[in-house]
């Protein structure tokens, strides 16, 4: 009687080690990199650099943290004045960058990896290189959010929307003015205002539109956003 009982005991935790298995290999893991958290150079602040190279170019460390699942980390760079767009792929999660000095920069990181075609993207920050004996910065050029560029939007009315920065100003007190127009060599001022958004009504249907904004801060200083453009549904 006691050999039974052994045997049955065996059998039924045999059966449910075999279940246990079958539990384990069915359960899947996520393998999707996370985003890139952004470390240097700072959001928003004139960027110290490692090293002055002349008159003309600076060294700048860039810096993030390692994010999971990710094995490669592609950092976005743009020149904000000249619009010039590059882009570095590496392992790492540091690079250091020969940059114009006196220049606001815009970038930010996506990581990937072999088994995902996502491609997560960091927040963007950006910030202003070293310039010699510069005692105010420009503002940023304003990030156009809505309409996106090439966006298809639904008329007759709209809200524009965008957002400021500036090193030295506070938000609160930028002034923007806003252009927009059908001709891409030419827009009229549509408005000037302290806000960041703008309502615009009487848009045509089926019609491209060009747009643009003008930051101005306390000390006078302006910088003006790329042209963007949106089509009425």
């Amino acid at each position: 009687m006691m050999v039974r009982t052994t045997l049955i005991f065996c059998f039924a935790a045999l059966l449910w080690a075999c279940s246990k298995g079958g539990d384990d290999e069915g359960v899947s893991i996520d393998t999707t990199p996370a985003a890139a958290q952004l470390l240097l150079p700072e959001d928003g602040a004139p960027c110290e650099p490692g090293a002055i190279i002349d008159n003309s170019f600076c060294e700048v460390d860039f810096e993030w943290k390692s994010a999971k699942n990710a094995e490669t980390y592609t950092l976005y760079l743009t020149d904000e004045l000249s619009r010039d767009a590059y882009s570095f792929n590496t392992t790492d999660t540091r690079m250091t960058l020969t940059l114009k000095r006196g220049t606001p920069y815009r970038w930010y990181v996506e990581t990937s990896n072999k088994e995902h075609l996502s491609t997560p993207k960091s927040a963007v920050w950006v910030f202003y290189t070293q310039g010699k004996q510069v005692s105010n910065y420009a503002p940023f050029p304003a990030t156009l959010v809505f309409p996106e560029m090439g966006q298809v939007v639904d008329g007759p009315s709209l809200t524009l929307q965008w957002e400021g920065r500036d090193v030295e100003t506070p938000t609160a007190d930028l002034n923007y003015e806003v252009f927009l127009g059908l001709d891409a060599s030419e827009q009229p001022r549509l408005i000037a205002t302290k806000e960041q958004e703008a309502v615009v009504n009487n848009l045509v249907q089926d019609t491209v539109y060009y747009w643009k904004v003008r930051t101005q801060d306390a000390n006078n200083q302006f910088s003006e956003t790329v042209l963007h453009q949106f089509r009425v549904n």
